[in-house]
């Protein structure tokens, strides 16, 4: 799997024709979603992953100060969350946990 080909490949096959276009309309989605909350994708990200009972930990990294201020900023998004939220994003992807 390390051979560039090989994650070209599977993404290529993947990530093509009517997947490609179903992955791109969530990831607008998702931004949309973010946006209108007033917050990144990886804030809200983030913030799914506190909300979500079945994530148990959640490693953070950051090189810079600038990182962690963006990523705390999560924290105040996940102080915000309700079910109105996770059902905008349950919805766009067409699954729940």
């Amino acid at each position: 799997m390390g051979d560039p080909t090989w994650s070209g490949w599977l993404v290529h096959t993947y990530f093509s024709g009517e997947r490609k276009e179903q992955l791109l309309k969530i990831c607008r989605g998702l931004a949309d979603i973010a946006k209108e909350l007033g917050y990144t994708q990886a804030q809200l990200a983030l913030a799914w992953d506190l909300a979500n009972t079945d994530v148990s930990t959640l490693i953070l990294g950051f090189s810079k100060i600038e990182q962690l201020d963006e990523n705390v900023k999560a924290v105040e998004l996940y102080k915000k969350w309700d079910k109105s939220i996770e059902a905008k994003i349950e919805a766009l992807l067409e699954n729940g946990p």
